[in-house]
């Protein structure tokens, strides 16, 4: 049987081979992927933290004061509009603006920036 990516990658992160026997590997392959099957269906539930979607999406997010969640290509700037609605702001580029559903928020605004790991600040 041919393999797949996810049973390579399996196999890289456990050093598990199919000379365990067959039915030992499948075992060990099912028990390794269900966690992971579990967070992808937590993820597209829109479940996921607004730091797993940074992560994934490896840009900057925040939600402005209207609830409007919004991708940034550059890290961006705290700042309040003509009409005094607050928001995030980069100069550079337009951020875009994603679903609200895609992931779960329920603090500020304020507080809503949320930098991929590893991100470049500078």
């Amino acid at each position: 049987m041919a393999k797949n990516e996810l049973m390579k990658l399996y196999e890289e992160e456990t050093c598990n081979t199919k000379c365990i026997g067959v039915r030992e590997y499948y075992i060990g392959y099912l028990d390794w992927l269900e966690p992971k099957v579990r967070d992808l269906y937590r993820l597209m539930d829109g479940n996921a933290t607004i730091k797993e979607m940074a992560n994934i999406l490896q840009h900057p997010l925040a939600i402005d004061s209207n609830g409007t969640l919004q991708m940034f290509y550059h890290t961006p700037c705290m700042g309040v509009d003509s009409d005094g609605d607050g928001g995030w702001y980069d100069f550079k580029r337009k951020p875009l603006n994603l679903p609200s559903w895609f992931v779960s928020w329920d603090g500020d605004w304020e507080n809503s920036l949320t930098l991929p790991d590893n991100w470049d600040k500078v």
